[in-house]
């Protein structure tokens, strides 16, 4: 179910490709296109709620192993009885926390995944190690003579992404945790899941690259941005903002430009919605819980800056250029003692394993603020 929904998120970001290509133009072929967009939503509604239902861990397998690790690690949950489930697993991670049953994994990270849009769009892989090596070349070298590489091209453009930890915490009350009737495998799955898209999404976005990874404002996108006239300001008029996103969005190429979607926060998309054309048409239109400025899908990523001095509110790319490589095995550690003591609580600590980055720096133009 998990490779169906990837098909169809897949399937929808072709449709919106085709339906910016089209324009303005009002055909049945663009009628026919935003009602297949919006069944695609639909589906991948259905989907989400079968794989994200209450209690999904304990039911989603009639195999007796895969039972009794999930009694098992409810059990580990409830009362911190760890010898069964190291026993059951076979494994522990470095800092002695456990790795989580499969099913309960595959859940957090299925719902994280729908939660954090830029994750929705951009390419995601697996690896089994702490570092992941890109190919050599930016992109592959084609041409009807020779395409062998030269010494420097065998070297020269090598990229590595590295493996970074993100950890969520979780405290919940003992007398929950003693409360047989107390969905808490449902309840960690919900907390870890949208925590680690906000996380997630903050990273993918402005992370630095230093115990984290490098989001897609780095100092090699920022090399392709365009500036604004005006200084503090997208423009001084709203066909000055409205001419530097055209002028963002054009200096891609047209390969990234087919499935270019815009970046930005909550506040830089309020100003976009105020915006008028010479004509006094609003730019900034909806479809179901997507915003569209222009033709252009917006992502919202509110970590990205507001519209002020010297700051880069905007990004324009093709997410397809930013990976993520996620590494299997999460693990939680249960915390008990000292605060959580005095406190009548236990922590949950969530360690979850990934490497991401962009991989091909001239499918994004950030905007900048003078």
């Amino acid at each position: 179910m998990e490779e169906q929904l990837k098909e169809l998120l897949a399937s929808i970001q072709n449709a919106e490709a085709e339906l910016r290509a089209r324009g303005k133009d009002n055909t049945d072929q663009t009628a026919a296109l935003k009602k297949e967009i919006e069944e695609l939503r639909n589906a991948i509604e259905d989907v989400t709620v079968k794989l994200n239902r209450p209690g999904g861990l304990q039911s989603a397998a009639n195999d007796p192993d895969v039972e009794k690790r999930a009694a098992a690690f409810v059990q580990f949950a409830r009362v911190g009885d760890i010898a069964e489930l190291r026993t059951l697993s076979g494994a522990t991670d470095e800092e002695g926390a456990v790795f989580l049953p499969a099913d309960m994994s595959k859940e957090i990270k299925t719902k994280a995944y729908t939660l954090n849009e830029i994750r929705t769009l951009c390419s995601v892989g697996k690896t089994g190690r702490n570092r992941v090596y890109l190919p050599s070349l930016s992109r592959p070298k084609t041409g009807y003579g020779n395409v062998t590489p030269t010494e420097e091209e065998l070297h020269a453009g090598a990229q590595t992404l590295d493996v970074h930890t993100a950890k969520s915490l979780v405290v919940i009350p003992n007398d929950s945790l003693s409360d047989s009737a107390y969905d808490l495998v449902s309840k960690l799955i919900d907390l870890f899941s949208e925590s680690l898209a906000e996380e997630e999404g903050r990273a993918f976005a402005i992370g630095t690259g230093t115990g984290e990874p490098m989001g897609v404002v780095s100092v090699e996108t920022k090399a392709n941005a365009v500036t604004s006239a005006e200084v503090g300001q997208l423009g001084a008029t709203h066909a000055d903002a409205i001419a530097l996103i055209k002028k963002a969005f054009y200096k891609l190429r047209k390969q990234y430009r087919r499935r270019a979607v815009m970046l930005c926060n909550s506040q830089t998309e309020a100003f976009l919605d105020s915006l008028r054309d010479a004509d006094g048409r609003k730019l900034l239109t909806t479809q179901g819980e997507i915003s569209y400025f222009d033709g252009i899908r917006i992502v919202t990523a509110e970590d990205l800056d507001d519209i002020a001095t010297g700051k880069f509110p905007i990004v324009i790319g093709d997410l397809k250029h930013f990976e993520v490589y996620d590494r299997e095995g999460m693990a939680v550690k249960r915390l008990t003692g000292g605060n959580y003591d005095t406190s009548d609580t236990a922590g949950f600590l969530l360690k979850a394993r990934h490497a991401a980055g962009v991989t091909m720096p001239e499918a994004f133009v950030p905007v900048k603020i003078k």
